[in-house]
């Protein structure tokens, strides 16, 4: 545990800590902890619920432990972190827990140290975001799985466990198949009543938050996606990829190997085999979960607007999953395996990749250690455009904004986030804007020129008025570099 909350300390000074997912968790703690239920202050431009809304998009246990943070006094954004961090520096112990059933204590500790050096885990570390807590609810369903598998069932606590990481993130319920296959298929035969209880227990948390959101909104996650054209074994070779640079990444040569993956597959098949990591039961578990998450979430991202075949946030589950079951096989078959040349082998791999990990994310801090200290433009409220929307409008008046979880952030107030590629196919134009502000009562439009989405994703319209394009019914109140204040006005078309 310390060796965790070395690595977030690692973070301090360095990187924001914060995303518009981080904004968005904490509107939602906000106003939990004043007793006003799970709502926020953000909507989506084509959402036609006025503001500030009940809140359906994503499961509630994140902002939930957030929002108790909050009532004892915690800044709610700082409640967020702690959250995410207190949850990171807890990962070790079902790790631990789990590894030691699997390995022994030894090959655990060597397993549970490297889950933090891949980029991914290491880059998540202090981010104010639900993956900590939803990864280590989902090691300690292993554990229990695990456990399982050596004569000692625990289906009703594999599947409560589970059942919280949903309530994390609606990506739990990928998972739900395997637990049942894990606990169907045992040494001592199949085990159906086991896999009954699991899938009841998750049924019965994270399925009762899905039912609310379907019954309220006509969809699980809250919003309706539109499916896009993309085949499913591109999203998968994406993936997989993304698990192989993770697995090297030591600058060139994880890219090499991620290029190279179909040479990559079969050699890694060819160590397992040659190793027996085979052998151990709770291996094929380990494999079985990480493999059935890929293939579930690479289906899922055919059915929605994701913009990153292989986001390594999303791939996160997998990517622990493979690191722990790597090294713990690495170290259990360099300290037990009866043949010298499976020792050599495998700790000379154990140890080449270990160094190859420690130097990659040792040249992540030196690099950015050596830029100036960026500031967290993404939290910073003392911007003259929203200086002055403050000034000008009433309290609790919504505003349309491309950066709507910032306004939302900063001044507490209804904002609606206007189209942002692809996960919008709204088009906005002077009509759309003049119904949008009609309907959510708007009379403002913040638009922030440096925009945390980057230079992709907005609606040309938003591009247009940065550039100083005049529009009918938008007034231009306030335009400089940090971005612009307009005020509609009518006609607006």
């Amino acid at each position: 545990m310390a060796v965790y909350a070395a690595i977030v300390l690692a973070h301090r000074d360095v990187l924001c800590p914060y995303t518009p997912d981080s904004l968005w968790y904490t509107d939602v703690a906000r106003f939990l902890a004043r007793g006003d239920g799970l709502r926020c202050n953000i909507t989506l431009a084509s959402d036609p619920t006025p503001v500030p809304r009940p809140f359906y998009g994503w499961p509630p246990l994140y902002p939930v432990a957030g929002a108790l943070f909050v009532r004892l006094g915690a800044d709610p954004l700082f409640a967020m972190r702690m959250v995410s961090i207190a949850a990171f520096v807890a990962l070790p112990i079902p790790l631990l827990a789990l590894g030691t059933r699997l390995w022994g204590r030894l090959p655990a500790v060597a397993a549970t140290l490297w889950v933090p050096l891949w980029p991914t885990m290491f880059s998540l570390s202090g981010q104010a975001l639900s993956e900590s807590l939803f990864l280590v609810l989902l090691a300690w369903t292993l554990a229990m799985v695990a456990r399982d598998e050596q004569g000692a069932p625990h289906p009703a606590r594999a599947g409560l466990l589970l059942g919280a990481a949903g309530l994390t993130r609606l990506a739990g319920a990928l998972f739900v198949p395997a637990l049942a296959v894990s606990l169907v298929r045992r040494r001592t035969g199949f085990r159906t009543r086991d896999a009954v209880i699991a899938v009841g227990m998750f049924m019965g948390t994270a399925g009762l938050w899905v039912a609310r959101n379907s019954l309220a909104t006509g969809a699980p996650s809250g919003f309706e996606e539109p499916a896009q054209a993309v085949r499913l074994a591109p999203i998968i070779t994406a993936c997989i990829q993304r698990v192989f640079w993770e697995m090297t990444s030591i600058g060139s040569l994880g890219l090499v190997v991620a290029n190279q993956w179909k040479l990559a597959v079969p050699a890694l098949a060819a160590l397992t085999v040659v190793l027996r990591f085979h052998t151990t039961p709770g291996n094929r578990i380990l494999l079985l979960w990480a493999a059935m998450y890929l293939v579930g979430i690479s289906w899922l991202r055919t059915q929605g607007p994701f913009d990153s075949p292989s986001g390594g946030r999303t791939l996160a589950p997998t990517l622990m999953i493979v690191a722990f079951w790597l090294a713990g096989n690495l170290g259990a078959a360099a300290l037990r395996s009866r043949r010298r040349v499976e020792r050599i082998l495998s700790g000379a791999l154990l140890v080449m990749l270990l160094c190859g990990l420690l130097y990659g994310r040792l040249r992540d801090l030196m690099e950015v250690r050596s830029r100036a200290a960026p500031a967290c433009q993404l939290v910073q409220c003392a911007m003259p455009g929203l200086a002055l929307l403050e000034e000008m409008a009433g309290a609790g008046e919504a505003v349309l904004s491309n950066v709507a979880f910032k306004t939302a952030w900063c001044q507490d107030r209804p904002s609606v986030q206007l189209p942002i590629r692809p996960y919008s196919n709204l088009v906005l134009n002077p009509r759309v804007v003049r119904s949008l502000a009609r309907f959510h009562g708007a009379r403002f439009m913040y638009l922030e020129e440096t925009s945390v989405r980057g230079t992709h994703g907005h609606d040309p319209l938003v591009f247009s008025l940065l550039r100083g394009d005049s529009v009918p019914g938008l007034r231009p109140v306030l335009v400089d570099r940090t971005g612009a204040l307009f005020e509609l006005t009518e006609p607006l078309g």
